[in-house]
């Protein structure tokens, strides 16, 4: 996970936690990056209820404007708005092509929604289902498995070497 830097041998990260910090380090990238992540954050999202069977051609669709998953959309935990979340998310899918988010359940209902960093998510692979799981490491080294029913995957441009990450812009 780290690599040893050229100076007195110090500890730099490799692979997806390096191309998180290259967005620090690169002004033009930071920039490129940002601009996706406003734009992404700034998509008005809705819900709609689905047109019955043989509705007329050029029929709109009624909105919904109560709902709890709007809800849990609109403020996914306590510490992150829509926007924040969606632009930590797109963050992840530039850099590195992979983005997360764990879903927390109270009786089985999503509850929050947490964005987390690629490099601390490891899917395990599975012989027919693709994903069997995955396996979160803590800062502290911990590691959680946690089930494909709680983790949401989005990948923007597939790996060719890898099928379970992505390729971000920094690859």
């Amino acid at each position: 996970r780290y690599a040893t830097a050229g100076y007195r041998g110090l500890l730099a990260p490799s692979g997806d936690e390096a191309q998180l910090h290259a967005v620090g380090a690169n002004g033009t990238l930071f920039g490129i990056v940002d601009a996706y992540m406003w734009a992404m954050a700034g998509v008005e999202w809705g819900m709609y209820r689905p047109l019955p069977p043989g509705s007329p051609e050029g029929t709109e669709q009624k909105p919904v404007t109560s709902h709890a998953a709007l809800d849990l959309w609109k403020k996914p935990n306590k510490h992150y708005s829509r926007q924040l979340f969606v632009k930590t998310v797109t963050q992840h899918l530039e850099l590195v092509g992979t983005g997360y988010a764990v879903v927390v359940k109270l009786g089985g209902l999503p509850v929050e929604l947490w964005p987390v960093m690629p490099h601390r998510i490891t899917p395990v692979p599975h012989p027919q289902e693709f994903i069997a799981g995955y396996v979160y490491t803590s800062p502290d080294g911990e590691q959680v498995p946690l089930g494909t029913d709680v983790v949401i995957r989005v990948v923007q441009t597939p790996c060719p070497w890898d099928p379970y990450r992505g390729m971000g812009a920094v690859q």
